[in-house]
């Protein structure tokens, strides 16, 4: 659309009139903080000219970064208005998406707030002055001017996001394969869904497809397990119990290395012994509190009015959002918070039928238990059953594509939440998650897969698949087959 294009132009020109007037750069932050201020007082320490620098030196800084604030705002203005008095709100939402923004995003909720309620208690229409729109704006101008001036990782993101769609419909059109059927609940999997979700380290968000239908972890649940122990646990403690090389042999295999432990996280052996490793002296219950608590954000606002969790079956309920055991019925909204930080307070839920269906009918991971016990892989006091029963309720959790794009992102940026700009894992945890995503996330097709495309994936049952990259994005795609395997490489070798 000419108008956006336009827009992000003007801007683009805007930033560099700012640096030559003496405004500093903006912050990096999504978030107006600390880096407006700081680049303002570095500016005026050093002698540069501000909009404000004519006054005297001991004037609050506040009102420098005011001036500065709302001349971006202005400038915001009057390039979407293009000679009106006043723009549409749907023309600046419009713009907003083009650059890959949603409305939606936790970082703008003030800006949004602001114009739903302009909308609400005046007579304007839908339609914004100057004024209006620098008041709605103001807090999340420097977002907004990140956006306009194409400063994300992704500047043209339509021409981006075009060529997702076309690789998605030549996907598309992939039809062989067949549905994971070792577990019965998987079986019923509908082979036709077929959704990719992207989100970048800067929030930019894409999806195309069956994007919102949940669907349960499973193994791409390993890495973040994994993530946990390292975060509270350190490297060389963790890495006493599992491996850090890829083992060439299936996801289930009964195998161990020359020293006596699991080849990696990544396969059912690993992913088993770390899940003992999260708080090793505690019961079930009491891990489960444990990893709640690496969160201090409340699940009772995310729970209400998207997901119902009954203490007991209600008839005629979702059978897959109902929590029957009684630690579960206390417990797993606890366990959602943690993830749920990961995913951007997004989409999550949990599969009882899943969960149930892997606790009766699982007898490789029970086989591949008993083994580990056998060659005293478990820390000592570790209660392999208990062990079990937590790896299948971490499989066992619900996300949709969108959600676990997010999560996919977090690890690409960091460990830092792009949309809410929450540090949730350790950089240690993330360089070590990456790095045997890259080597050992696709188990025996591992080194196929890293030598074609340079990706970090993690790979599951119904080709699920979780794919981390710094630049562009981090991804989740979900296919109810498995011919889907090698369509996020692919993806990611075009763009």
């Amino acid at each position: 659309m000419r108008s956006i294009k336009a827009l992000q132009n003007s801007l683009s020109r805007a930033g560099s009139y700012c640096r030559r007037g003496g405004w500093g750069h903006l912050s990096r932050s999504p978030l107006l903080g600390g880096g407006v201020r700081h680049h303002l007082s570095e500016a005026a320490a050093q002698g540069r000219e501000t909009p404000h620098s004519h006054q005297p030196q001991h004037q609050d800084h506040d009102s420098s970064e005011s001036g500065m604030l709302s001349r971006l705002g202005d400038l915001l203005f009057y390039t979407i208005a293009e000679g009106q008095e006043r723009i549409p709100i749907h023309k600046f939402t419009t713009a907003l998406k083009a650059t890959g923004l949603q409305t939606s995003d936790p970082r703008l909720r003030d800006c949004m707030s602001q114009m739903r309620r302009m909308v609400r208690e005046t007579s304007s229409g839908g339609l914004l002055d100057r004024d209006l729109f620098r008041k709605c704006v103001s807090r999340n101008i420097v977002l907004l001017t990140q956006a306009f001036r194409k400063k994300f990782v992704i500047p043209d993101f339509e021409e981006f996001t075009s060529h997702v769609d076309r690789i998605f419909e030549d996907a598309k059109e992939l039809t062989g394969g067949k549905v994971a059927a070792y577990i019965p609940q998987l079986a019923k999997s509908n082979p036709d869904l077929w959704g990719v979700s992207l989100c970048t380290v800067d929030g930019q968000r894409h999806s195309v497809g069956h994007t919102k239908i949940p669907f349960c972890l499973q193994s791409c649940v390993k890495p973040l397990t994994y993530a946990i122990s390292i975060s509270t646990l350190g490297t060389d403690y963790v890495h006493k119990f599992v491996g850090k090389e890829p083992s060439g042999l299936r996801y289930n295999k009964l195998s161990l290395n020359e020293e006596g432990i699991p080849h990696n996280p990544m396969v059912n052996a690993g992913a088993i012994v770390v899940s003992s490793l999260i708080k090793m002296d505690c019961n079930k219950a009491e891990k489960f509190d444990f990893v709640s608590s690496l969160t201090a954000q409340p699940l009772a606002a995310f729970l209400h009015g998207m997901l119902s969790i009954p203490a007991a079956p209600v008839p005629g309920s979702n059978p897959t959002l109902m929590v029957h055991q009684p630690i579960l019925e206390a417990l797993f909204p606890e366990v959602l918070q943690y993830l749920n930080k990961m995913a951007g307070n997004e989409y999550m839920g949990f599969s009882n039928a899943t969960f149930q269906s892997e606790k009766e009918t699982g007898d490789r991971n029970y086989a591949i238990g008993y083994y580990l016990k056998e060659k005293k892989c478990f820390p000592k006091g570790v209660d392999m059953m208990a062990a079990l029963d937590l790896y299948f309720q971490l499989c066992s959790v619900e996300v949709t594509c969108e959600s676990g794009s997010v999560m996919a992102a977090t690890l690409a940026n960091g460990g830092i939440c792009p949309i809410t700009g929450e540090s949730v894992l350790s950089a240690e945890a993330v360089r070590n998650t990456l790095s045997l995503m890259h080597s050992c996330g696709m188990y025996d097709f591992s080194g196929q897969f890293a030598f074609h495309f340079q990706l970090c994936p993690q790979g599951g049952p119904a080709s699920q698949v979780s794919c981390v990259r710094s630049h562009p994005p981090g991804g989740a795609q979900y296919h109810g087959n498995d011919v889907s395997i090698t369509s996020p490489g692919q993806a990611g070798q075009q763009l």
